[in-house]
């Protein structure tokens, strides 16, 4: 396994850079910080096993030896961040060649080439890279063509990196920085330097590697995707360990029951909301050994139900600070088979359900100051597959919906978010497991080698679900090991997919 804990920094000295080293080493990171050595550095009190290696970043050449000294610092090491930046604004018919190469260089050139030099000391136990894009990549502004450009370069730089690289168990992934200055048109706060460290400690974390590659995170406060200015909004302080409440609904089986087990593992008070009455309450009894939790029937087609299980949750526990809606149907059937009711049941359920779930429980933390919302989509929103005709039609709706009420609750301190998982073997799917030809195209496509469970995705939930940040309000998040983007190419490696004894072992 890679050891995620050790961690090389390049430009970790100055700028932001040096803000996510000493964030990194606070938290209980080894840390080398590559770059121009300050004058007056200091590390944190609590921070151990940390070094800076003095680095010029202008030199490519140089970085081989700085990764190699870093290496033999924290005796290896299992995650990168590429932390070079440089923004110089500058009209565009008064960007000259120098200016130009000197962007490109720094913010594009360099990022390539420190991948390449810490490589050889990651391939044998794999890990994780992070570069630092831009929301520039993805918006117009003046004065920042240059910019825009290297940025939107290192992001799908990235992903072909994540394929490449892939073959040696090394996951590459983008952190979209917000644009200075616009942070509080959609954000209660300005994104800051701790909401970037806690960003690159998930991108850098298990759970993340488990989960994600070739992922693009984007942390700005919902401005690339919300047209509204949005009234500031307090940020709450986080409830003391222990008083947190989450609700689960298809909390009782798949991936509901899985993160609400992680929630359980975290300290939080958990409520089951689902129709499968036997299951959901063993899994409560379960949980009751370490926290208290119930289980509720809840059939998400019901309004009535919605509002009385909400209400019987907020008797039991006082309060609901996270509500993950997980809760949802498919079929495989044609379009031409599908009747009137099979589409009024899947929207029911799929759609309405979780929006008058979220309403309910948005009144609730709102009570409270704020909480987090998380609905469960699918990446069938955005691929077409003809047996997924309404699956597909629903998440996508669900997609938009979660942008709209990321905005609407907002102001009450609550935020929204999407996840997109890829097919994640839960029992809504166990019937793929007898079909070793969709087994060999998924794991083809998956760029950690296995298929995905409940397990290598929960944490991911419950950092969204968690996150004290108020910077990815509103976004579509796509936990699936790089599928998406990905899914037209052929991996550059060649290894049997597993076989089901297998999956099932794992």
């Amino acid at each position: 396994m890679p050891r995620l804990t050790a961690v090389v920094v390049l430009g970790g000295t100055t700028g932001l850079g040096a803000h996510i080293s000493r964030g990194l080493a606070g938290r209980g990171f080894a840390v080398a910080a590559l770059g121009p050595i300050p004058p007056d550095w200091a590390w944190p009190d609590q921070a151990h096993d940390c070094h800076l290696v003095e680095t010029d970043l202008d030199r490519i050449e140089g970085y081989a030896e700085a990764m190699g000294q870093a290496s033999r610092l924290l005796g290896g090491f299992g995650a990168l961040v590429n932390a070079l930046d440089r923004f110089d604004p500058a009209p565009f018919d008064q960007i000259t060649p120098a200016a130009w190469s000197s962007a490109l260089h720094h913010n594009l050139k360099a990022v390539f080439f420190a991948c390449q030099a810490a490589v050889p000391w990651m391939k044998a136990d794999g890990g994780v890279i992070c570069n630092l894009g831009s929301v520039r990549s993805r918006l117009a502004a003046v004065d920042q063509t240059v910019y825009s450009a290297a940025k939107a370069a290192v992001a799908a730089m990235t992903r072909d990196l994540a394929c490449d690289l892939g073959r040696h168990n090394i996951k590459c992934d983008t952190l979209m920085l917000p644009v200075e200055g616009l942070d509080g048109l959609v954000t209660a706060h300005p994104v800051g330097p701790a909401d970037v460290c806690e960003a690159v400690e998930f991108l850098i974390s298990q759970g993340s590697f488990d989960a994600l590659d070739a992922f693009e995170y984007p942390l700005d406060g919902g401005l690339s995707i919300l047209l509204d200015r949005l009234a500031p909004a307090p940020r709450p302080a986080p409830p003391g360990p222990g008083s947190q409440v989450a609700v689960v609904t298809g909390g009782a089986s798949g991936l509901g029951a899985q993160a609400a087990r992680v929630f359980a593992q975290r300290g939080f008070r958990v409520a089951l909301l689902d129709i499968l009455d036997a299951p959901g309450q063993a899994l409560a009894e379960e949980l009751r050994q370490s926290v208290d939790a119930c289980f509720v029937h809840c059939d998400m087609a019901r309004n009535d139900q919605i509002e009385a299980a909400v209400q019987a949750v907020e008797d039991r526990f006082g309060r609901i600070d996270v509500l993950l809606n997980s809760a949802a149907i498919t079929s495989r059937k044609r379009t031409p088979d599908i009747t009137e009711a099979d589409w009024d049941n899947f929207m029911d359920i799929d759609l309405k359900g979780p929006f008058y779930m979220s309403l309910a429980c948005a009144r609730r933390m709102r009570q409270h100051g704020g909480g987090h919302i998380v609905n469960f989509s699918s990446m069938l929103s955005t691929l077409s597959h003809g047996r997924h005709t309404l699956y597909g039609g629903a998440k996508e709706a669900l997609n938009a919906m979660t942008r709209s009420l990321a905005a609407a609750l907002k102001p009450d301190g609550v935020q929204v978010v999407s996840v997109l998982p890829a097919y994640v073997v839960t029992p809504m799917i166990s019937f793929r497991l007898t079909d070793q030809e969709w087994i060999d195209r998924n794991y083809r496509q998956s760029l950690s080698r296995v298929l995905l469970l409940p397990e290598h995705v929960s944490e991911a939930f419950h950092f969204l679900s968690t996150s004290q940040t108020a910077a990815h309000g509103g976004h579509k998040i796509h936990v699936d090991t790089g599928y998406l983007a990905l899914r037209h190419k052929l991996v550059p490696w060649d290894e049997p997919a597993p076989t089901e004894q297998e999956v099932a072992v794992r």
